[in-house]
């Protein structure tokens, strides 16, 4: 009996093995029950664990989730935070773990971890762009996160500006609102008005622009240093200014930090400190962000201590509220070598003997009150979110 086998037959077959290799046992497509739970839920998020509440009196435990990918529903990358119930997420440890978590919201505000019997509701993963990740992404489609500004025509612009200079209440406080969410596109405007003969525009200008300036805004919330160079002797000190900017029209009320420790930002921790580089062609640009040091403790209670009080501070309407930052230069000596050591108020990162600027930035970041912490929502506290500003230089001298 003889076999006949044709080019194309080999060819298919070919083929076929090739698929079949491509595939891979760790590479599980998208089941069905991980569609139904997309299909159902509010949000689609990949996390990690920053922070955890523990149970207190009537008060369940919860835990804090950073967002680092947000696939479906209001959450933006880098951004937000949102609060579920331990209960809910029995591993939840504070960490690098990165987990895929399906949410639906209830109707007071809260978010609760979808799942089935399988557990493919809240599951580890590798990172944000594991293909487990990428192919939920993929069945739920492209996914645009909410945008940061509001566009404008030029007519629209010229009647804003008139009405937040000159209209009545109400109508400054909608029009000063569109201005804000006009973003980028405002701030011409708002530059030429500066220089006004109207007492009315430059007062507009003069409270609009700093709080359009800086990171992005989170929740009405934005962080901003003042743009400059910054420059720096050993043995020199320098203030500088952090400001917590409102974009809403209502006073917010921003937890800074603790009693026991002082502000946060005021800690290195938030501060990320990059030498800047320069490269064969010329061009300039950040390198890794250096290691910061805290003090031995820093934000942990001490045995026998009382709670720690928050610190509020309240940032008014379209206006801002300030932290002062002292920055200072040392040369100190470590194994007999000479080390530049920039320190803040709290802990201090040892600068690169090969560089002599560098970038400063802050970072901010508050989970912001429980959806079932109603008394701490109706007292207008920032909702809480993740917060980076704007980068400035210091120059080493």
């Amino acid at each position: 009996m003889s076999i006949s086998v044709s080019r194309a037959s080999i060819f298919a077959a070919l083929l076929s093995v090739l698929a079949c290799a491509c595939v891979r046992a760790d590479d599980p497509p998208v089941s069905e029950g991980q569609k139904l739970l997309a299909i159902k839920s509010d949000a689609v998020i990949v996390a990690r664990v920053g922070m955890l509440s523990p149970a207190l009196k009537d008060n369940p435990a919860f835990a804090a989730l950073w967002v680092e990918r947000g696939m479906k529903g209001r959450f933006t990358s880098g951004r937000d935070i949102v609060w579920v119930s331990r209960k809910e997420f029995p591993k939840a440890e504070v960490g690098a773990a990165l987990w895929l978590v399906f949410l639906t919201r209830a109707g007071d505000g809260s978010y609760h971890i979808l799942n089935n019997e399988a557990g493919e509701g809240l599951s580890e993963v590798k990172s944000p762009k594991s293909l487990e990740v990428t192919r939920v992404a993929k069945f739920l489609g492209h996914y645009a996160p909410p945008q940061d500004a509001e566009p404008l025509g030029a007519g629209d612009l010229v009647e804003l500006m008139k009405t937040a200079a000159r209209g009545s209440q109400e109508r400054r406080r909608e029009s000063m609102l569109r201005l804000v969410r006009g973003g980028d596109a405002v701030m011409p405007a708002l530059e030429t008005a500066l220089s006004s003969d109207d007492h009315q525009d430059v007062s507009l200008a003069k409270t609009l622009l700093p709080i359009l300036r800086g990171g992005p805004a989170v929740n009405g919330l934005r962080l901003s240093l003042e743009s400059g160079v910054i420059e720096l002797k050993p043995d020199q000190q320098r203030i500088v200014s952090v400001n917590f900017s409102n974009v809403s029209d209502q006073p917010m009320r921003i937890v800074s930090g603790a009693s026991s420790w002082g502000d946060n930002v005021v800690s290195s921790s938030a501060w990320e400190v990059r030498p800047v580089l320069v490269g064969e062609n010329g061009r300039t640009s950040a390198g890794e962000p250096l290691a910061t040091v805290l003090p031995f403790g820093f934000g942990q209670p001490k045995p026998g201590d009382s709670a720690p009080q928050p610190l509020v501070r309240v940032a008014p309407a379209f206006g801002q509220v300030a932290i002062a930052v002292t920055l200072r230069l040392e040369k100190i000596q470590i194994d007999g070598k000479d080390v530049l050591r920039l320190f803040f108020s709290q802990g201090h990162v040892d600068l690169s003997p090969a560089a002599t600027r560098y970038s400063l930035g802050v970072k901010f970041e508050c989970p912001g009150p429980r959806a079932d912490q109603k008394g701490l929502i109706d007292a207008q506290y920032w909702a809480g979110g993740r917060l980076a500003s704007n980068e400035i230089i210091l120059e080493i001298r």
